[in-house]
């Protein structure tokens, strides 16, 4: 595994990056998965999800995370709130 820190908030606090291996090498597939922690102690548990309050502006940056990829890869589906 390897870390990385911004000078700035990019609001991502880490990535998992898949590993694969052909004989003896090992590197990474290109596929990654950016997280971002968030800890609280008001929440509910309900069935099978978490649920807790998550600011306007911190939902509306992940929104913006995925509305800006689908445009990058010319994404013909609506995603989300995307326009």
């Amino acid at each position: 595994m390897s870390i990385s820190n911004f000078d700035k908030d990019f609001g991502i606090d880490g990535t998992f990056r898949q590993i694969t291996a052909i004989g003896n090498r090992r590197f990474t597939s290109g596929y990654a998965l950016d997280f971002q922690l968030k800890a609280s102690i008001n929440y509910l548990i309900e069935s099978e999800y978490i649920v807790y309050d998550l600011e306007a502006k911190t939902y509306n940056d992940l929104v913006d995370r995925v509305c800006a990829l689908a445009k990058k890869y010319k994404n013909r589906h609506r995603i989300g709130n995307c326009n």
